[in-house]
């Protein structure tokens, strides 16, 4: 099996935009040719577990997983099925064959061995198949009429299918580790029953896996510490690192999608952004709207901001009530439209605001929430320092606010589908959402997309969609949620409140739950609104 003809590579719609990340091929791509040009130096030639040189082996381990986790983690998987099949008197490996080690067997009907004459045949699907589209052969436990066994199999034909997309594995995208289905596929038996856990050298194995993660672990560590020692410690970083009280830093997730210190976004800090530009769109939010404005105003506050100019602009759409003077009289700049549209808004709120920037207006940072929306006091130093990490874009979250309008049962409803596929702490959370209540954008990267479109709603999606496709640096996150109304009047049409009176209504009488016509995840594609 090739390295480059199972990824094909993405193309940038802009030849002289600044690249973003890669993407999941992209990633499995280069730790392919990482790989294979290891194989091809003879870098993975490493002494055999128990031949009195375990230490040297475990150490090449542990470099591997320092300088990248995937590629070591497909290196450790042919380094220990080279050695198990010495152990148990396998097969030799030829010159050219590089190996897996698939043996995970979770719940679920995985693979069986059945007798072909003399010949022994695997049928069924593996999980966690590291290196499925790189490996050329692969090590395999299946359960037999006589019980587990380990075979030798030639990853290739269709007999031996990887299904793509199986496994979305974010930390270890480049590890290519997918599902692999086995039909009728010829398969050469290694060892005895049982024979693969019972050898002495079982053990090795799991060491060989522990000694990358202490690898990644320690590139990992020497990141925190070069970045610890660029600020002074008050009182609470001294306390002793044994000490339950001292605080455990976070590491950006990005930074471990790329291996560990390799990431681009997370290489090196960029200067923060020379000004926040913050906009609201409104339609008739006189009653809302103070409260959001003084929320955005303790967030102008944050120690973190300081000396950052930061101008709040509301977006005045078609409004019929007192919203341009509650907004002008709460100290934000106010801009009014006519034509009730709120991407109009959205965009028209963005031009004026870095028009008051004035010259430094491509180097801004631009927020956006709504009127009914409040945001925590970090908000904006939030944004901030994603900013300075090199994000182009900070996708957001939402909390829904208490309202007796909306009842239990649609707030649930809302809930179950909203963090459907959240995982627990403390991994973090790619949402799928877009919510123009809390977005943010580089000002250069907004104005190369083209901005906001004019659309009655969607607009938000809209403008991601376009920043992906031009492959913008792009964060979505659940870090710093924003808490927004619950009302069921939108003022938007289609837009949230709408969906939240869909939910609202009797089961029997409710539509469609979103635009996706019924699936839970069409409640993914619903975005923020005015």
């Amino acid at each position: 099996m090739t390295t480059d003809a199972a990824y094909p590579l993405r193309t940038d719609p802009d030849p002289g935009a600044e690249p973003g990340p890669p993407g999941p091929a992209e990633l499995c791509r280069a730790v392919a040719r990482r790989f294979t040009a290891l194989f091809d130096g003879g870098a993975l030639s490493l002494p055999l577990p128990g031949s009195g040189r375990t230490r040297e082996r475990f150490r090449r381990l542990a470099d591997l997983g320092r300088e990248d986790l995937c590629v070591a983690r497909l290196a450790e998987g042919h380094t220990d099925a080279v050695a198990i099949l010495h152990e148990l008197g396998g097969p030799a490996v030829r010159p050219g064959e590089r190996w897996g080690v698939w043996a995970a067997h979770p719940p679920g009907p995985g693979v069986h061995a059945h007798r072909d004459g003399a010949a022994w045949r695997l049928t069924g699907v593996k999980p966690y198949c590291s290196g499925a589209q790189t490996c050329t052969h692969a090590l395999v436990t299946a359960d037999s009429d006589d019980g587990r066994r380990l075979f030798a199999v030639r990853v290739a034909g269709p007999a031996v299918v990887p299904v793509p997309g199986t496994w979305q594995a974010v930390g270890m995208a480049g590890s290519d580790s997918l599902d692999v289905r086995f039909s009728d596929a010829p398969a050469e038996p290694v060892g005895d029953v049982d024979g693969y856990v019972r050898r002495p050298g079982f053990q090795h194995g799991g060491l060989g896996v522990a000694a990358c993660w202490l690898g990644g672990a320690r590139a990992v560590a020497a990141t925190l510490f070069a970045e610890a020692g660029r600020h002074p410690l008050d009182a609470r970083h001294r306390l002793h690192p044994a000490d339950p009280r001292a605080p455990v830093p976070r590491r950006d997730p990005a930074a471990l999608a790329g291996g560990a210190g390799r990431s681009g976004v997370n290489a090196g800090r960029v200067p923060r952004p020379a000004a926040l530009a913050v906009v609201v769109p409104a339609h008739n939010e006189a009653r809302e709207l103070p409260a959001a404005l003084r929320a955005l105003r303790a967030a102008a506050r944050h120690p973190d901001l300081a000396g950052l100019p930061v101008v709040t602009v509301v977006a005045a759409d078609a409004c019929t009530d007192a919203t341009p003077t509650v907004a002008a009289r709460l100290g934000a700049a106010v801009v009014e439209l006519p034509g009730r549209n709120v991407g109009a808004a959205r965009a028209a709120g963005v031009d004026h605001a870095l028009r008051l920037l004035g010259p430094g207006a491509d180097r801004a940072w631009i927020a956006t929430t709504d009127a009914d929306t409040l945001v925590p006091p970090h908000w904006l130093a939030h944004h901030a320092h994603r900013a300075r990490q090199g994000w182009h874009c900070v996708v957001g979250t939402v909390r829904l606010r208490r309202s007796p309008s909306l009842p239990e049962r649609a707030r649930a409803l809302h809930d179950s589908h909203y963090f459907a596929g959240r995982p627990g702490a403390p991994y973090p959370w790619a949402h799928p959402h877009v919510h123009g209540a809390n977005l943010g954008v580089a000002a250069r990267r907004y104005r190369a997309a083209g901005g906001f479109p004019p659309l009655a709603h969607g607009e938000d999606r809209a403008l991601v969609a376009v920043l992906e496709e031009h492959g913008c640096r792009i964060l979505r996150t659940d870090e710093c949620p924003v808490r927004t109304s619950a009302r069921l009047d939108s003022r938007a049409p289609h837009g949230f409140g709408a969906f939240l009176q869909n939910l609202a209504l009797p089961t029997e009488a409710a539509a469609p739950v979103g635009p996706a016509g019924g699936s839970p995840a069409g409640l993914r594609t619903e975005t923020g609104r005015k």
